[in-house]
């Protein structure tokens, strides 16, 4: 492992931490190379906008920085789609089918993203990806299903086991997911920091009801979208009683 893959490694595996980045950027910084450099200088732009709280901060050279050089500072991986967007020093938005993801395995960049829109297309490399725990960093999920495609039920059999320590956003929309599917997805401890799940247009019934309010995974919510679903007036009433304004049916 290279000192740069060990310190990209070090950034995914501690995504809290700016002090992991900033030793990235000495590191850039110490290669003598034009674009590794304006990386540094960008990544310690973004890193000191975020604590500034407010303060100005050099914003036309921050853009500069990035016009002139993102597409060399990150190479491009195969079947990903980067947002133009970037945060402390790093692209924080993608989205990829999952096989693209388990593809890109060993590209410790995969690891960095916060924010990833990911469409199924395959059991066995979901199922990789999560053992893997290749998306373990990120803030916010995304599942998309692809055209044609209209149940995702078997995507939800690792879940239970499956640690999402910063995740803060959960969204399985429209993935036509029954009372099993989301029951699994409801046993899981491992979303300790989880603030919104979106489970509109699945196929969740009353039955479901008691397991969505004992469950561990909606403890900590901020909001909670259930409309779409198959849930009565009396589920309904229930839920809006447990979650208050958090819930939204």
């Amino acid at each position: 492992m290279t000192d740069e893959h060990a310190l990209l490694a070090a950034i995914a595996a501690n995504p809290d931490d700016d002090t992991v980045r900033l030793a990235y950027a000495d590191f850039l910084d110490e290669q003598g190379d034009e674009v590794k450099q304006a990386h540094a200088e960008y990544i310690r732009i973004q890193i000191g906008r975020q604590r500034s709280l407010g303060e100005p901060w050099d914003s036309a050279r921050e853009s500069q920085l990035y016009l002139a050089y993102h597409r060399r500072w990150w190479p491009e991986i195969t079947g990903f789609e980067f947002a133009q967007h970037a945060r402390r020093g790093f692209p924080c938005r993608a989205s990829a089918f999952i096989s693209a993801v388990l593809a890109a395995a060993a590209n410790p960049l995969v690891r960095i993203i916060e924010e990833f829109t990911v469409t199924l297309d395959g059991a066995v490399p979901w199922r990789a990806v999560l053992r893997d725990r290749l998306l373990a960093g990120l803030t916010e999920l995304t599942i998309r299903l692809p055209p044609g495609v209209w149940s995702s039920a078997w995507a939800m059999r690792d879940f239970d086991e499956s640690e999402f320590p910063w995740l803060e956003r959960l969204t399985l929309n429209g993935l036509f997911l029954d009372n099993a599917a989301i029951g699994q997805l409801c046993a899981a401890t491992g979303f300790p920091r989880l603030q919104e799940l979106d489970l509109r247009a699945n196929a969740i019934t009353d039955d479901l009801v008691d397991q969505l309010i004992a469950a561990p995974l909606t403890r900590h919510l901020h909001r909670l979208r259930l409309g779409g679903n198959q849930i009565g007036p009396e589920g309904v009433r229930r839920l809006s009683a447990r979650f208050g304004p958090v819930f939204d049916g």
